[in-house]
């Protein structure tokens, strides 16, 4: 069956593996589900099912060459080639704060995005190109207006507009 060469195979090594592709690491800690789409329209990340599939579950998609999706507590993970160009859309899934982080496979931060507030309704994109990435925009209510265009942080000015638009003034 094969398995007669397996005890003769080195299963630990003492060297350290070498990546011949650079990585980013993505990840979001909150109430909220992300994903990302290449220039080619192929989708790595965690979905909503369509109404049309009556159920709550969401589901994940690996279609980005070289990507996969990490899940574990409120922690979710995409890791992808460093190389390409992406952009990456956030949805909010409860009420609180998130963050946002893209690292390099080493553990340097390329970007943090740091307690941001987020409603069930609250959209977010930003662009990833070649390991660089643009600000993020917030949509905080989820009518396709922009309300906030954010570097790491949100302004005093945008997080006293995110209150008002959640308690509807």
């Amino acid at each position: 069956l094969g398995f007669e060469n397996l005890y003769n195979e080195e299963l630990i090594s003492s060297t350290k593996p070498f990546l011949t592709d650079p990585q980013l690491v993505l990840s979001v800690h909150s109430p909220v589900i992300f994903s990302i789409k290449d220039a080619s329209g192929q989708e790595t990340g965690i979905f909503t099912p369509p109404a049309s599939a009556q159920t709550d579950f969401l589901y994940i998609k690996e279609e980005i060459d070289r990507s996969s999706v990490h899940y574990g507590g409120d922690g979710k993970y995409i890791v992808l080639p460093k190389s390409g160009n992406y952009t990456v859309s956030l949805k909010g899934t409860g009420s609180g704060t998130f963050d946002f982080i893209i690292e390099n496979m080493n553990g340097a931060v390329v970007k943090n995005f740091d307690n941001l507030p987020v409603a069930t309704t609250t959209l977010a994109t930003l662009t990833v190109n070649n390991g660089s990435t643009t600000d993020m925009k917030l949509d905080i209510d989820g009518d396709g207006t922009v309300d906030a265009t954010v570097k790491d942080k949100l302004s005093r000015k945008d997080a006293i507009l995110f209150c008002k638009k959640e308690i509807g003034l």
